[in-house]
């Protein structure tokens, strides 16, 4: 069992288990790990589809005046060609993690034209998490960031 400093360090830690393991000790056991994590600090679990989502995924991002233009594709994401529906992000949401240029701050942020408020700005003011809605019928999603200069 991984103890704090990898959570400290920021280390991503990969845990397996099998279902023959879940078949012999039961669902209350894998739900007694889960929670031992929990309680030392782990806060996100990832599914093995949605990590080859995230792994799959382009992203671009152009830095244009004031403006940061970004484009998610999930077309390769390990989905069945013309199915949308197979890709983990059909129905989920993604998140996407931006380092804003120095002393800028978002001030609109738009996904396919329409603004967005689902996303948090770090203490920092540099470190963007934006939460982009489930794609559906797309593969690709388009987000524009129109940022203003920081106040000092």
């Amino acid at each position: 069992m991984p103890d704090f400093s990898f959570i400290r360090a920021g280390y991503p830690v990969i845990g397996v288990c099998h279902d023959y393991e879940i078949a012999k000790y039961g669902l209350d056991w894998f739900d007694e790990i889960l929670n031992q994590l929990r309680s030392i600090g782990f806060n996100k679990f990832l599914t093995l589809r949605e990590l080859v989502g995230y792994l799959c995924s382009d992203i671009t991002a152009n830095l244009f005046n004031d403006k940061i233009f970004i484009e998610v594709d999930i077309s390769n994401t390990g989905g069945i060609k013309d199915k949308h529906n197979s890709r983990y992000f059909f129905n989920n949401p993604m998140e996407i993690f931006i380092t804003l240029p120095e002393n800028k701050y978002p001030d609109t942020i738009e996904i396919e034209g329409k603004y967005w408020h689902n996303y948090n700005l770090d203490t920092s003011g540099r470190n963007l998490e934006i939460t982009l809605p489930p794609f559906q019928l797309k593969d690709k999603q388009t987000i524009v960031l129109s940022l203003t200069n920081c106040l000092e």
